[in-house]
């Protein structure tokens, strides 16, 4: 166990950027620092008109044993940046299963520390997008990963992530023409008060854990979304956690963050990508605003996400049936082996 916490604990630390990797040819693993991208705004990304400098981040990849070819997953981290217990529990559980797991930092080298005590707008998390698929298109140069079998595994706000890169029109944003993508997205304790779709629904699966004490990020918001994406003929599952609070993998007992801001009270918003200056309330469909003006609608999504925040959620493992370490583990690698193929 010390050595998982060592290489954790050197993921957080690591030292400035040396020359970032265009590809992994000759199948290095460690920490690994690419090139990415910081969009503002989802629209931007959406619409593909966000700046293409470059900008350098990290992660780590850890390899499992042996010299055969491997699926593997981009794990996202929560708010508060990455954290030991993705390398300690999943790392470890995903590695023991056959799975290469890529822990990117998308907070560290961008000297952000949570999404809670930093007042930027950058936390609207656009930026996660381009993390994500450029891991993915580093992570397919090499020669011992199975680019077709390549999913990303998000926590709290990486959960968001994991239902944004089932859609199309942001990998294409952000790849252009390469043909790499997701073979499937799984999301832990996610929010979901920003849903997206597109007219044609994605061919990439989505799996949501959620946890029904939730008070951060709710439940309810989610299970409506997956109803309304199956209703449009997208791939999506979703487990609920009974008793369980935000957090319920992590090794904390369940306690508030005075300075958090919660969704719970929040109508959460529809976004058509086909028709992005667009969105409506999820609940009964209602026009947020009825300008299409970029700038008046980016206004109104600021007014309504402002209008129902509320502080103080709680996270953590809560008594009685909050503690689903195991669960979570269990639960995701038997969807993993169901996409790659993995023998039981």
């Amino acid at each position: 166990m010390k050595c998982w916490i060592f290489a954790a604990l050197l993921l957080l630390s690591s030292p400035g950027f040396a020359q970032p990797l265009a590809t992994l040819a000759d199948g290095r693993s460690g920490d690994l620092e690419f090139n990415t991208y910081s969009p503002t705004g989802h629209n931007a990304i959406a619409a593909g008109t966000f700046d293409r400098k470059a900008v350098p981040i990290r992660g780590q990849l850890y390899l499992p044993t042996g010299s055969e070819k491997v699926p593997a997953v981009v794990i996202g981290h929560t708010v508060g940046g990455v954290q030991p217990f993705l390398v300690t529990r999943w790392v470890k559980a995903l590695n023991e299963a056959g799975i290469a797991a890529f822990v990117v930092d998308s907070f560290g080298p961008r000297r952000m520390f949570n999404m809670w005590s930093q007042g930027r707008t950058e936390f609207n998390g656009a930026f996660l997008i381009a993390d994500a698929f450029k891991a993915l298109e580093l992570l397919a140069t090499h020669p011992r990963l199975d680019a077709s079998r390549i999913g990303f595994l998000g926590f709290s706000m990486g959960g968001f992530t994991a239902q944004y890169i089932i859609h199309e029109k942001f990998r294409r944003s952000v790849l252009g023409d390469s043909p790499v993508r997701f073979a499937v997205g799984i999301g832990h304790y996610p929010g979901c008060q920003y849903n997206f779709f597109e007219e044609e629904a994605s061919k990439t699966p989505l799996q949501l854990f959620l946890g029904e004490k939730d008070d951060w990020l709710p439940a309810e918001h989610c299970l409506r979304y997956a109803e309304f994406l199956k209703g449009r003929g997208y791939a999506i599952n979703v487990k609920t956690y009974a008793g369980a609070s935000h957090g319920y993998d992590q090794d904390d007992p369940i306690k508030t963050l005075p300075d958090a801001s919660s969704s719970a009270d929040c109508d959460p918003l529809l976004i058509n990508l086909d028709k992005p200056l667009a969105p409506v309330r999820l609940r009964d469909g209602s026009a947020l605003s009825s300008d299409t003006e970029l700038r008046a609608v980016v206004g109104a999504v600021y007014k309504w996400a402002r209008s129902c925040s509320s502080k103080g959620p709680s996270a953590g493992i809560s008594p009685g049936q909050g503690d689903r370490r195991d669960d979570a583990v269990r639960d995701t690698l038997v969807v993993l082996g169901e996409r790659f193929k993995l023998r039981p």
